[in-house]
């Protein structure tokens, strides 16, 4: 094919884990009338999961979430706060962590890799504070060229809340305590 006109609509099938793109060419009746449509989410059962998914698109120089699960709600958010909302992020990420995850994320881009787990603090939207880890792809395209950004929260609240709670009692005896792991390495141990 070496021209297409603006009676043809494009339908583009690409994914990461596959080497090739497949795109197939329809010509479109003078009378069809195209209207846009909303893609869902690739994995629909995040819909009703722990798990929230974000989308981000890139929009110009800055990265903007184009989609984002029902999930949030859980936090007490609508998914059109982040979608419509370009300061959503920085609001919703703790301002103790927020310059700490935003810089792990260039870095990790600037490194080329495609993949980050971190861990930090979100406010709810009544103010309350969880914690979430958050996995995040970072999909590029054959170039290396950054495109799309997928992140996964889950709220690890309880998680960071047993944490202190082990770290009170193992403090408070008065008896030596050494948390080996698997090769008798000390990984944890008490003042006594």
């Amino acid at each position: 094919i070496q021209s297409i006109n603006k009676d043809a609509k494009i339908s583009v099938l690409i994914s990461s884990s596959f080497e090739c793109a497949r795109i197939h060419f329809t010509v479109l009746p003078k009378e069809a009338n195209v209207v846009a449509q909303v893609q869902p989410l690739d994995f629909d059962f995040f819909h009703s999961s722990p798990v929230a998914v974000f989308y981000y698109g890139q929009h110009g120089d800055n990265w903007v979430i184009t989609e984002v699960s029902q999930c949030v709600s859980q936090w007490g958010y609508l998914p059109a706060y982040f979608t419509e909302n370009e300061q959503a992020i920085e609001k919703t990420i703790h301002a103790d962590d927020f310059t700490r995850v935003r810089n792990m994320l260039l870095r990790s881009i600037e490194n080329g890799l495609n993949t980050l787990n971190q861990r930090f603090r979100i406010y709810q939207e009544d103010g309350a504070v969880d914690w979430v880890s958050d996995y995040t792809q970072i999909i590029r395209n054959p170039a290396g060229e950054v495109i799309e950004l997928i992140c996964y929260w889950v709220d690890i609240s309880q998680d960071k809340e047993n944490e202190v709670l082990y770290t009170e009692i193992i403090n408070a005896t008065t008896e030596g305590f050494w948390l080996l792991d698997a090769n008798q390495k000390i990984i944890d141990a008490n003042r006594a």
